[in-house]
C-alpha cells in the first residue's frame, strides 16, 4: 500500500478506511507493511496514516519505483505470511499489479474496496473485476474485521465493533 493525497476519487473515505484496518491490525499484532511510489515526487505517505504504519509491528516504508509492491525489502518482511490485505491506491496500477504478483507466488489476497481507490471511477471499476478474476477476496474493512474475529466471543470483538462504528463514507464496491 501507498498514500498520496491528489486527484484520488472518495479520498478521505478510503484514508478512514485504511485508518481503521491499520488500527485493526495493530490489535492483532499483525505486520504492517507500506510502500511509497516514487516519494521524491509524488509525496510520500500522509502522516496520519504514516503514523499508524510505524507504530506497527514490523512498521516499514518502502520506497519505490516499480509499480508493484513486491520488491526484495518487502517480500522478505512478508515471507511468513499467507494472507495479504491490500489497501490504497491506485487500483488499477500499483494495487492489481502487486495482486497478480502476490497471487502467483501463493498468497491470498484481501481487497477491502472502501480502502482501495483510483484518480478515475472506471479505472478502479475495471481493476476491482479483473483482481477478482485473478482470485482475489473482495471484501470490505468492516466484514474483514468481524470475519478475523469470527464471533462476539472473541476477545477483541469490543474493541472492533467500536473500530466499526467510526463514520466512515462507503465507497461503491465495483
Amino acid at each position: 500500500m501507498y498514500f498520496s493525497s491528489g486527484r484520488i476519487k472518495n479520498w478521505d473515505s478510503m484514508v478512514k478506511s485504511c485508518s481503521v484496518l491499520l488500527r485493526t491490525a495493530h490489535a492483532f499484532d499483525a505486520k504492517v507493511v507500506a510502500t511509497e511510489q516514487y516519494p521524491k515526487a509524488l509525496g510520500a505517505t500522509i502522516p496520519d496514516l504514516a503514523a499508524l504504519v510505524a507504530a506497527g509491528k514490523g512498521g516499514k516504508v518502502y520506497p519505490k519505483t516499480q509499480f508493484s509492491m513486491t520488491i526484495p525489502e518487502v517480500m522478505e518482511d512478508i515471507k511468513d505470511s499467507d494472507d495479504i490485505v491490500l489497501m490504497g491506491i491506485e487500483a488499477h496500477v500499483c494495487i492489481l499489479q502487486t495482486t497478480r504478483e502476490l497471487l502467483a507466488a501463493g498468497r491470498r489476497v484481501y481487497l477491502p474496496l472502501d480502502a482501495v481507490s483510483a484518480g478515475d471511477v472506471q479505472d478502479r471499476s475495471v481493476a476491482v473485476q479483473v483482481m477478482r478474476d485473478m482470485g482475489a477476496n473482495l471484501t470490505t474493512t468492516e466484514s474483514l474485521m468481524f470475519e478475523m474475529i469470527g464471533s462476539k466471543d472473541h476477545e477483541l470483538f469490543k474493541a472492533m465493533s467500536n473500530l466499526a462504528k467510526e463514520p466512515r463514507d462507503r465507497l461503491p464496491c465495483l
